[in-house]
């Protein structure tokens, strides 16, 4: 189960925030989903997560690489770097054009082959 967990974060890193195809959040998310990110001002459901990375999209050239994926039970860890370019003012930053470089940690967890929690 594990490896399959991992497969799963792996293509949600792939197809959502490397292909941009946002639709794809509808076939690897729960409907419950909820986003524990503290920074989430959106709202928590997967509705919300999709507007996050949509907005997210729009404002930086970004492309998380995955460093580590570490899974036990229903739980990914994930570590990664984000490597982009800012194309607007983002989160209050106002470093546009310039290189980031992001590092995170992302905790995910996994139910009957769907993400539902981050």
């Amino acid at each position: 189960m594990s490896e399959e967990n991992k497969a799963l974060i792996r293509r949600f890193y792939q197809i959502v925030w490397n292909d941009g195809d946002l639709d794809a959040i509808d076939l690897l998310f729960a409907s419950d989903f909820v986003n524990h990110d503290p920074d989430s001002s959106e709202g928590t459901d997967r509705e919300a997560f999709k507007r996050y990375v949509e907005y997210a999209r729009r404002t930086a050239d970004y492309r998380p690489a995955i460093e580590d994926l570490i899974a036990e039970e229903d739980k990914v860890v994930a570590r990664l770097t984000g490597h982009g370019r800012l194309k607007r003012k983002l989160l209050g930053i106002a470093l546009v054009n310039r290189e980031i470089n992001q590092p995170g940690i992302v905790i995910w967890r996994v139910r009957d082959g769907k993400i539902v929690e981050r």
